[in-house]
């Protein structure tokens, strides 16, 4: 009987072992996207060419990462990135897709739970 005991041990460590290896997997995926995202944004509103239909074609991708406070903790330049872009006067569009987002990351980042509050950094 104790043998059993300890195979049902065993078995929901390796279990254990293997979720956190998947979890692992899964940061490391998303923080990748988040970086390759970040270049593509720096990429497309280059002054020399912008590419403003593509700033905001990765921008709706970025929105659509499920990015938590310990994937910015990792990454936080995607951040810095989100607060120049919403300050972008070339193109309306691009600024007002920007800030919801650089306030929805802003506020994960300071540990603000609510997406609804707006966090204005202007003074920089």
């Amino acid at each position: 009987r104790s043998g059993n005991n300890s195979s049902t041990e065993w078995r929901e460590k390796m279990a254990a072992f293997a979720d956190k290896a998947r979890e692992r997997r899964e940061f490391d995926e998303l923080k990748c996207q988040l970086t390759t995202l970040n270049s593509k944004i720096k990429m497309s509103l280059t002054v020399e060419a912008p590419d403003v239909a593509r700033c905001l074609r990765v921008l709706s991708a970025l929105s659509a990462l499920p990015v938590t406070k310990s994937l910015l903790l990792a990454f936080p330049d995607i951040i810095n990135t989100l607060r120049k872009v919403r300050k972008y006067k070339a193109n309306e569009t691009v600024m007002a897709r920007a800030r919801p987002l650089y306030n929805k990351f802003r506020g994960l980042y300071c540990g603000v739970d609510s997406p609804d509050v707006i966090i204005e950094d202007d003074a920089q």
